[in-house]
């Protein structure tokens, strides 16, 4: 629920906690895939409310990571014996060279399409780089807002459908011979394992969730039966849950 400029969506948020979570629910994400509502929503015009404004989908990111944090903080208070997290979509970065150009394009992605959301929710605030590259589009970030962002969690949901092929001046790039599913994504499986060594070895989070295919991303054979090249994200201290 992204918050309304009175802030009534967070008050919001902040009722509904007290009335369920007391009970029975053990387990919550307060937020799934903060990227998609604010991007595909305010940025790229896909999804409702269908506008296309960079600053309207940085607000509300801004304000779905700020509900986030207020959510937690109430289930902290109101169901004290219950397990918080946050679910966020990754979509691992892979230069389509060693180039430097190419390397250094993959990396703005990475930021746009997952550090902005990840790094602030683990404590790191705003990555710096896009801190700059946002710095006339910025939304109001009041007093106190990286700390709500950054509240304690006990788990981190990743929700991992495929990789991203980025070339310079061009962007992302189809990988050749890939399988595809039936909404174009590329079936990647050794992106899953990276992906989870990559945050345990840059950020260590808490245990994570295991991360599932979208029910719409029907595969022309084998849906989420490929092996991981690169074995168990288990077999190297990786911490996962379904």
């Amino acid at each position: 629920m992204a918050r309304t400029r009175d802030g009534r969506g967070v008050h919001g948020i902040h009722r509904s906690g007290r009335v369920a979570a007391r009970d029975r629910v053990r387990h919550w994400i307060t937020q799934n895939e903060p990227w998609v509502a604010s991007w595909l929503g305010y940025g790229l015009g896909v999804h409702a409310p269908g506008r296309k404004s960079d600053s309207d989908a940085l607000a509300a990111g801004h304000h779905i990571l700020v509900a986030h944090g207020r959510a937690a903080e109430v289930l902290r208070r109101e169901a004290p014996a219950s397990e918080v997290g946050i679910a966020i979509d990754l979509v691992p970065m892979y230069p389509f060279s060693d180039n430097e150009a190419d390397v250094e394009a993959a990396h703005r992605e990475d930021g746009f399409r997952n550090r902005w959301f990840l790094e602030p929710v683990l404590g790191r605030g705003y990555p710096e780089d896009m801190l700059e590259r946002y710095a006339e589009i910025l939304p109001t970030i009041e007093d106190g807002d990286m700390d709500t962002i950054a509240a304690p969690l006990d788990f981190l949901g990743i929700n991992y459908y495929t990789r991203s092929v980025v070339r310079a001046s061009v962007g992302e790039v189809p990988a050749e011979g890939a399988e595809h599913t039936e909404m174009g994504w590329e079936v990647y499986p050794d992106g899953l394992y990276r992906l989870l060594v990559h945050l345990q070895t840059v950020y260590e989070p808490p245990s994570s969730t295991s991360p599932r295919m979208a029910p719409r991303s029907r595969m022309r054979a084998r849906t989420g039966v490929s092996p991981i090249p690169g074995g168990s994200p288990i077999s190297r201290g990786i911490s996962t849950r379904s």
